[in-house]
């Protein structure tokens, strides 16, 4: 989550507080010996992916494409083959939690627009009168 709002705003903030996260989490699989440095470079590549499709290359979904597959590989991966399920359902989570997250700030911003005719006009219709 402190990536994705680091690569929308670029404040420096969130991202170090994500790639924290991010360290801590493979880190410490590879430390353990879950997984190896494998899951590192992908990780990485699946980052640079995203990067590439938000800030260099936007509207082609490719770049954003293989980067997605290749974090969500990197985090599967990351758990070891024996926690293959476990993998799953924390992925599962973290997508529903997104869900949440990202409906309740729709929700909390989509009424305000509503009221105001925001999304049931075009700006290149002029109002009837």
């Amino acid at each position: 989550m402190g990536i994705t709002i680091e690569m929308l705003t670029l404040h420096g903030i969130a991202g170090s507080i994500g790639v924290g996260s991010l360290a801590l989490f493979f880190g410490t699989h590879v430390y353990s010996g879950f997984s190896d440095s494998l899951v590192i470079v992908l990780a990485i590549l699946g980052i640079v992916g995203i990067l590439l499709e938000l800030h260099v290359i936007p509207g082609h979904f490719i770049a954003g494409a293989i980067g997605t597959i290749a974090l969500l590989v990197a985090v599967v991966l990351a758990f070891g083959y024996g926690f293959l399920t476990v993998a799953l359902q924390s992925l599962a989570v973290a997508a529903a939690l997104s869900a949440l997250m990202i409906g309740a700030v729709v929700a909390d911003f989509a009424p305000e627009r509503i009221s105001r005719g925001a999304l049931s006009s075009s700006p290149l219709k002029a109002p009837s009168t």
